[in-house]
């Protein structure tokens, strides 16, 4: 019988290391969880858009009723917020017959914007107010805002934050810097639309304008102004969050346009809403 002469020696690898790399297993891990975070927003989102679309005004008040918001709205019911609500009241009477009632505020703020938001709230800053023209490029921004309520725009982004907020309590805790930067993103200066819900708002509160006055003149006056006032570098927030350029004015002139709108007589400012000469 031969015998098998046995020559030890060292393996020919670190047993205790593995095949894989540590780094490479981390970015798998680590891509997979994103993979499923995002698959998670999306649907959520679709569920809230789903929702929000079939949310009542009833529903939206129990819902958005105590939001708060990153000003006090307290006490501000001046004299400038009695027109604006009355102005808002008797478009909604008697033009866009939205199933809502709605409140509207003046805030004294350089800011030129105006914002919805939920719970039936429109906000409308002093800066803006400044520079209208007639009541006719007033009611076309008031308008603009009724619209957004009424394709439930100011519902869909907030809620789709509020999905991210949750989600990321979920992975990385509460208080975590993630929802600290969601939190700012929900302040008012910061409310976006994408340009397709601004053209839909465009051409309801463009609807309501034509059915107000009989006709659409001053549709595009604020819009112009704030393309003039880009053009010099004053008004960066606002296109910021508002893609209002010269694409959008001739939109607006488009639609009228195929709608058969006609032009007509402005109906001047009511006195005390702007504060200062433009």
């Amino acid at each position: 019988m031969k015998r098998v002469q046995y020559v030890p020696r060292l393996p020919d690898e670190n047993v205790n290391v593995t095949d894989s790399s540590p780094l490479k297993d981390f970015v798998i891990l680590l891509t997979g969880l994103l993979g499923i975070i995002t698959a998670v927003y999306v649907l959520l989102g679709l569920a809230v858009d789903w929702a929000v679309e079939r949310m009542d005004a009833e529903m939206e008040n129990r819902v958005f009723g105590d939001f708060q918001f990153d000003i006090p709205l307290e006490g501000r019911e001046n004299k400038r917020s009695a027109i604006l609500q009355r102005m808002v009241n008797d478009l909604n009477r008697n033009c866009t017959r939205l199933p809502a009632q709605f409140k509207v505020y003046a805030v004294d703020d350089e800011m030129i914007n105006a914002v919805a938001l939920p719970g039936g709230t429109i906000i409308v800053f002093g800066g803006l107010l400044d520079i209208m023209e007639s009541e006719n490029a007033l009611a076309m921004v008031l308008g603009h805002e009724l619209g957004h309520f009424h394709n439930r725009d100011h519902l869909k982004g907030v809620g789709r934050t509020l999905v991210l907020m949750v989600i990321s309590t979920l992975v990385l805790g509460p208080n975590n810097i993630l929802n600290n930067w969601m939190e700012a993103s929900l302040t008012l200066t910061q409310t976006a639309y994408s340009r397709g819900q601004e053209s839909k708002a465009d051409a309801f509160g463009l609807q309501a304008l034509n059915c107000k006055y009989g006709h659409v003149s001053g549709a595009t006056q604020f819009f112009k102004t704030m393309s003039e006032k880009h053009n010099l570098g004053k008004v960066e927030k606002f296109f910021a969050s508002h893609p209002a350029d010269q694409d959008r004015i001739a939109n607006i002139k488009a639609l009228a346009q195929q709608q058969g709108f006609g032009e007509g007589e402005l109906t001047p400012l009511p006195e005390g809403l702007r504060k200062k000469s433009k």
